[in-house]
């Protein structure tokens, strides 16, 4: 395999180890903390006994929040570390009593009548805190008696959170083979998959999607084991809370209206034959009469289908090259975002070598306390990790730029937390386009990945969110074993995806090698994408038309995310309606340029 070259994140601004000296007195000083709060008589008794302990919570959870960030990290880079994992153990021990604190805080809300809480509200230490108040007014309204909340928190980390960290496990150990065209044999570990399934040699991807489902289903038992019970727990939970729809408290996490999602949903599924008609042209361009599941995230040889010269080789990049390359397309939109990519290249936030033990997937995850983020990938120096790249350092952005509002005002929901990340991916792909003596051949596979995502977020995300959304609607009434699961993805993929796949190569166990179904955090981990990808399209129309004008617009928008709804960030950061479809069509409008553009260049 080749080495095109990585980084390894620099932790040490965290803490030297999780049994290192540093580490240990920081975790026994929140730990005393958070035991003096629990073991106070009484709840805050006047309302500015309630300011006071609004703002130790606030001060505590941030600390406990920086231990969360780095436990993150250091689990991620390698699973089977036995430190580590052990540490992990503690701290969720941690943050189920911090869950107790927080019970008690809920009750003090709850007992408040409507004038109290204004009062609460009008406090001016509590500026800049209103939005994250009101959620919290909102999850005390929805919570149990305290001792019930309190029994829920302590059989968390037995439960809830112990199937999730099960399902980890299991994930980080798997591994599978890999037959190319030419019979040579490899294992690959369960975090490559991702890049193999985009490999150009359609048996490898092939042989990836069918070898990694018998590893899935050699470990059937336990994963569909893990997600009901997820699904169990957060329904019996949901419930005693009060929720009356499942989707009550996706929607709440999500920071929109429930009605707002279904809009979307709708809107999306109403203009689905638009990504459809992209996978059909790709199949022709593959040479296939139809796709199969494998084939989704296939690059296409416009060479041969164009009978041009093809290129000596596929476009790689080493690791210092993608960097480049992403410091000078922010550059181009605004040299701050630029100077910002740099400085987290050179300081070492990013992991992404490539090796087993390591989590499958990325993320981006922000301290507030130390004002810094980290970035988990793995790099096999093709154009999709320079894409998840760019990604992800959209998310550190984000947390840069709210930089100096107070804790809680960083608490913005999954929704918007995609908002610069699908943007930093746009400002790429439009910097590759504009590339001077960018070739035909280039220009086509440029436009094949942005129209590859439309088709990912309008059809694979909402896929997931259908199978899920399913899923929780006749979960009450039955325990699903993984055959029935994997019925239902299949039943799911043909509806979203229609003619465009075909039915004979589908991936029934997509619904255990998605790491998203188990999250335990939030509910509905998958339908933010799509927002976040919509609202993002929006925002980056708004911004070609503006040009400069819009960066005060857009750090603006980034800095409400954590104060406001989704409905009213758009509505005072752009002056947009969410409730209405023309808003939503209007970001389609754009993938349709995209689709009618790729088509002239195909015919040109």
């Amino acid at each position: 395999m080749t080495n095109y070259g990585f980084d390894n994140w620099d932790l040490r601004p965290f803490f030297q180890g999780p049994d290192q000296e540093d580490y240990l007195a920081y975790f026994a000083a929140v730990q005393e903390q958070v035991g003096e709060m629990i073991s106070r008589k009484q709840a805050p008794q006047s309302l500015e006994d309630l300011s006071a302990f609004l703002l130790e919570f606030e001060e505590l959870q941030a600390r406990l929040q920086h231990m969360v960030v780095y436990m993150e990290c250091v689990r991620s880079e390698d699973i089977a570390n036995e430190v580590s994992a052990q540490a992990q153990s503690q701290l969720e021990e941690l943050g189920a009593q911090f869950r107790q604190v927080e019970v008690r805080l809920l009750a003090s809300l709850r007992q408040l009548d409507e004038e109290q809480f204004k009062q609460l509200c009008s406090d001016p230490k509590m500026k800049g805190a209103e939005y994250q108040l009101e959620r919290l007014r909102h999850s005390a309204l929805h919570s149990m008696d305290s001792e019930l909340e309190n029994l829920a928190a302590e059989l968390d980390l037995t439960g809830f959170k112990a199937w999730e960290n099960l399902y980890e496990n299991i994930a980080g150990s798997l591994n599978f083979e890999i037959t190319d065209s030419k019979g040579q044999k490899r294992r690959a570990p369960m975090s490559l998959k991702v890049s193999l399934m985009e490999d150009p040699d359609r048996q490898v991807r092939t042989s990836t999607l069918a070898e990694s489902n018998q590893a899935w289903k050699g470990a059937a038992h336990s994963v569909s084991a893990a997600l009901n019970n997820i699904a169990g727990c957060r329904l019996k939970l949901q419930a005693r809370r009060g929720y009356k729809h499942f989707l009550e408290e996706a929607a709440f996490d999500s920071g929109l209206q429930r009605s707002t999602l279904e809009k979307m949903i709708d809107t999306v599924l109403k203009h689905a034959e638009l990504p459809r008609r992209y996978l059909r042209l790709k199949a022709k361009l593959l040479g296939l009469e139809r796709l199969g599941f494998q084939d989704l995230g296939a690059p296409v040889d416009f060479a041969a289908y164009l009978h041009e010269a093809k290129p000596a080789k596929s476009k790689t990049y080493t690791w210092q090259e993608a960097g480049e390359l992403i410091v000078k397309a922010f550059n181009r939109f605004d040299p701050a975002f630029g100077k910002f990519a740099r400085e987290a290249l050179d300081n070492h936030w990013i992991e992404s070598e490539v090796r087993e033990g390591k989590r499958p997937g990325g993320f981006c995850t922000s301290s507030i306390l130390l004002g810094q983020s980290r970035i988990f990938m793995t790099f096999q120096g093709n154009l999709g990790d320079v894409f998840t790249l760019a990604h992800e350092l959209g998310h550190a952005y984000h947390e840069y730029l709210m930089d100096g509002l107070r804790p809680c005002a960083h608490n913005y929901p999954m929704t918007l937390a995609e908002t610069a990340s699908t943007f930093a991916e746009a400002l790429l792909s439009d910097y590759l386009l504009a590339q001077p003596g960018l070739s035909r051949l280039e220009k086509l596979s440029m436009y094949q990945r942005r129209l590859d995502d439309a088709a990912s977020y309008l059809l694979n995300i909402v896929m997931r969110y259908l199978f899920e959304r399913s899923f929780y609607e006749k979960r009450p009434d039955k325990l699903f074993s993984a055959s029935e699961l994997c019925l239902l993805m299949e039943e799911t993929q043909k509806q979203v995806y229609g003619d465009a796949l075909d039915e004979k190569q589908l991936d029934p166990w997509f619904w255990a090698s998605k790491g998203h179904f188990y999250i335990t955090e939030i509910s509905f981990y998958n339908f933010p994408y799509i927002f976040g990808y919509l609202f993002s399209m929006g925002i980056y129309a708004q911004a070609l038309k503006q040009g400069s004008k819009f960066l005060p617009t857009f750090t603006k928008l980034l800095r409400l995310t954590g104060s406001a709804s989704c409905e009213d960030t758009a509505r005072l950061g752009l002056g947009a309606d969410l409730t209405d479809s023309k808003f939503w069509e209007s970001s389609l409008d754009i993938i349709n340029r995209d689709f009618t553009a790729f088509e002239e260049l195909l015919n040109s």
